[in-house]
């Protein structure tokens, strides 16, 4: 009895002192959030246990389409291109600038989503992972968008080299180059056609304003024609009488 009395206490006491003493260091301010130093082990390891069982248990029930499309790929391609490699870089351009000053530095993608699902990998980036500077892009991609870089996460980028990359990236640099230069044609088009538009406008003003002046002149030139011939008819007919 008395054993069970003490256990009972030892329980009381951890369970109001555990949650003192956690709440009594998170307001001393020694806990430290720099950025620029890595998190503690013990901190690093439980906060990765449990961004891992939550992103298995969120993403348990999402089914996932084909991804060995290549058209899904090269979209991927170009979507990682644009709004993931400056953070999680590539083979032969890692770390990038930014994630030097990051923590937790983000991961290299072809090689830390190999043990995750399909279905995972498409949450991740639907959702991001809070406290770890991975955002949600479910506002700025479709459901779509995500599966097709997806797809190239998970069915061509573990296998590109270096070198591959590198001339993935260049092609893409040329279309976005001709891309580029086939927009700037058409606004070109467009701007003269819009001029041409108002040149003709401002023509047929001109031409409206010239006729009516015309119109204008002969209405005038005919009233004082039929004045004079009235009053040349007056005339004539007072010296008769």
């Amino acid at each position: 009895m008395k054993t069970i009395s003490i256990t009972v206490l030892t329980l009381v006491l951890a369970a109001i002192l555990i949650p003192a003493g956690a709440w009594a260091y998170m307001h001393s301010g020694r806990y430290d959030v720099a950025a620029n130093r890595p998190e503690e082990p013990t901190i690093a390891a439980l906060l990765s246990m449990t961004s891992d069982a939550s992103v298995a248990w969120h993403a348990r029930s999402i089914p996932a389409p084909a991804l060995t499309d290549p058209s899904m790929i090269h979209k991927g391609f170009m979507i990682y291109r644009d709004d993931c490699v400056e953070c999680h870089g590539a083979p032969g351009a890692y770390p990038t600038e930014i994630s030097r000053g990051m923590q937790p530095v983000p991961p290299r993608l072809w090689k830390s989503t190999a043990d995750m699902s399909p279905s995972e990998v498409f949450w991740v980036i639907k959702n991001g992972i809070k406290m770890t500077g991975m955002p949600s892009w479910q506002k700025e991609d479709n459901d779509r968008d995500i599966w097709n870089l997806v797809a190239f996460v998970k069915d061509q980028f573990p296998k590109l080299s270096p070198r591959q990359y590198a001339q993935m990236d260049r092609q893409a640099g040329v279309q976005d180059h001709e891309a580029g230069d086939a927009d700037e044609r058409g606004a070109g088009v467009e701007h003269d056609d819009a001029d041409e538009h108002h040149a003709k406008a401002e023509h047929g003003d001109a031409d409206e304003h010239h006729a009516k002046a015309e119109h204008g002149d002969a209405d005038e030139h005919h009233a004082k024609a039929e004045h004079g011939d009235a009053d040349e008819h007056g005339a004539e007919k007072r010296d008769s009488d």
